[in-house]
Parts: C-alpha cells; sequence; structure tokens
C-alpha cells in the first residue's frame, strides 16, 4: 500500500474514530511508513546498482535480462532519479557510463531527468566529454545515445568541467 492512500485511510479514521483510537493507531501507521522508506531506499540502492552493468558483458539475452530487472525496480516504485549519496550519480549517469541505451531509453520511460549535477559537477551528457569539450570515444559514446540524450532535454552542465580537491599545500612559503 503506498503511502498516499495510507494518509487517506489516516484521515479518513480520524475523521470517524474517537481521539483515543487515533492515538493508538498514528505510531502503526507512522511505523508502517518507515518501513516503506527503507523499502524504498533499498530499492533506489539497487537500481543505480543495477544501471551500471556495460552493454559489452554478456550476450544479447543477458542484456535483455538486466534490462527486465532494471524494469521490475521500476515497477515497484524505485525513484528514478534517485542519487548515489556518496557520487551524487543517478541511475541514468551510471548507464551513460555504461554505455547502455536500452537503459537511457527505459529510465526516460520512468521519467528520468537528464540534467540533475552529481557531486562532480557533472550532468549525464558532461560525462561523453572531456574537460576540454572533445567527445570521450572510449566510452564508445553512440549517436544513439548522444541523441537520446538530447532529444530528452540533456544540456551540458559545464563546458569546462572542473573537479575540484582538497587545496595544495604550499611548499615555496615565505617566511
Amino acid at each position: 500500500m503506498n503511502l498516499k492512500l495510507k494518509a487517506k485511510i489516516l484521515v479518513g479514521i480520524m475523521m470517524l474514530a474517537p481521539a483515543v483510537n487515533i492515538i493508538k493507531i498514528v505510531p502503526d501507521v507512522c511505523a508502517v511508513a518507515r518501513e516503506d522508506q527503507e523499502n524504498n531506499e533499498e530499492l533506489n540502492r539497487q537500481l543505480i546498482a543495477a544501471a551500471n552493468i556495460r552493454a559489452d558483458f554478456g550476450t544479447a539475452r543477458d542484456r535483455a535480462q538486466e534490462c527486465e530487472n532494471l524494469r521490475r525496480l521500476l515497477q515497484q516504485r524505485a525513484d528514478v532519479d534517485a542519487t548515489d549519496p556518496l557520487t551524487g550519480d543517478t541511475a541514468l549517469h551510471r548507464a551513460v557510463r555504461a554505455n547502455r541505451p536500452d537503459f537511457v531509453r527505459l529510465l526516460f520511460e520512468y521519467g528520468a531527468n537528464p540534467n540533475i549535477i552529481s557531486h562532480d559537477g557533472r550532468a549525464p551528457l558532461d560525462l561523453m566529454y572531456t574537460n576540454d569539450g572533445h567527445v570521450i570515444w572510449e566510452y564508445a559514446v553512440t549517436p544513439e545515445l548522444q541523441n537520446l540524450l538530447t532529444d530528452h532535454g540533456a544540456r551540458r552542465h559545464s563546458h569546462n568541467v572542473i573537479i575540484v580537491g582538497p587545496p595544495l599545500i604550499d611548499t615555496q612559503r615565505n617566511n
């Protein structure tokens, strides 16, 4: 049962039941909501991991099964735009890195946002370019993958993506 339906049921119960009964019901509804949130977070982790499988491994049958696994997670209400807490990558970032037009197409079917920026300042379309604007051919960027992204409104976040690290230590300090 989804969270909106549970909330509607709770409102209905509140309107019909005496206040004493509501106090007993609210903790149960909150516990169910917490459990739903934990389940959704696990689905989101699985979705991001599943989108990371490269196309050049396995057979066509394996790739079709991988795509079905991704679809199953999306049908179970995984958040198509969930981000990896460490990298900020979405499933779409991972699918682009893995050169999976089939995954990208499926993620767009479920409403993926092509312009979410990861922690390193890159949108999915940025992953296809080097810092000086050249296409990264070792990702085997295909016109199909690039067109899928741009047809769905993907924009480059930065033409000069700079990954900022810790400050450099000045070893030549004037004392």
